[in-house]
Order: structure tokens, then sequence, then C-alpha cells
């Protein structure tokens, strides 16, 4: 049963914590980010042209040295602490 209206309990995850499906795909995401190889040509090249994403430009502001995008970027792919309650196999092919 759910929240009675108007309850501030029934609103939802407004603003919060975004779900599994949206935090796996910015994992998968990073982890391309440090660990595949780039072509920074044609990123160059695709930005170039205007239509591009924010990712493209993140990434290739990070390829050309950006200290403050690799300390964000190394932040976010590289956890403080890692907590684990549960026996998980982690496959990294690098």
């Amino acid at each position: 049963m759910g929240a009675p209206k108007g309850n501030k309990n029934g609103k939802g995850n407004a603003g919060g914590r975004p779900s599994a499906y949206a935090e796996k795909q910015r994992a998968e995401a990073l982890f391309q980010a440090f660990y595949s190889d780039n072509d920074q040509e044609a990123l160059e090249r695709k930005i170039g042209t205007g239509k591009f994403s924010i990712w493209d430009r993140i990434v290739l502001t990070a390829m050309e040295g950006d200290t403050k995008v690799l300390n964000a970027l190394s932040n976010k792919a590289f956890p403080d602490q890692l907590k684990v309650e549960d026996e998980r196999t982690i496959k990294l092919d690098v």
C-alpha cells in the first residue's frame, strides 16, 4: 500500500539516488574512459563537427591532461572505501 495522498513520503525518488541501471551505465562509461583505447584525433574531429556529447568533451579534456578532470573522474572510478557485503565475481578485461 502506498503512502496516503499528501504525505511527504509518497513523493518517490525525486533528487535521490539514481537507479541501479543508471549507476551501472555510469560505472561502465568510467571504466571505458580509463581502460579502453580512445582515438584522440577521432574525438577532436567529432567535436570539430559541432555534434558531440558532453562526455566526449570530458574524455578529450582528460586525454589532453587536465588534472582537474582527471582527479574528478578518478575519484568516481576508484572510491576511497569499498564495502563488499556478499561474494561476487568481478571480471575486468584490462
